[in-house]
């Protein structure tokens, strides 16, 4: 993070449908951070981590596959 704020960390399924919500509104300080998540209950397939921090946000493509 770059700044002091309140994040949120959601996962999307390859239709962008909210499968969970990781972190709501949770103050971070600045600074890399680390955040635990298992995956063990989603099915494989392409997902989308949305990381949003005040007007910021940041997407990434997750493909899970066992």
């Amino acid at each position: 993070l770059f700044n002091n704020s309140d994040i949120t960390i959601k996962i999307y399924n390859s239709n962008m449908v909210l499968i969970d919500i990781i972190v709501e509104n949770q103050f971070q300080q600045i600074g890399p951070q680390l955040i635990e998540y298992n995956l063990k209950d989603l099915s494989q397939g392409l997902y989308f981590v949305v990381i949003s921090s005040g007007s910021d946000v940041l997407s990434k493509k997750v493909l899970i596959s066992r």
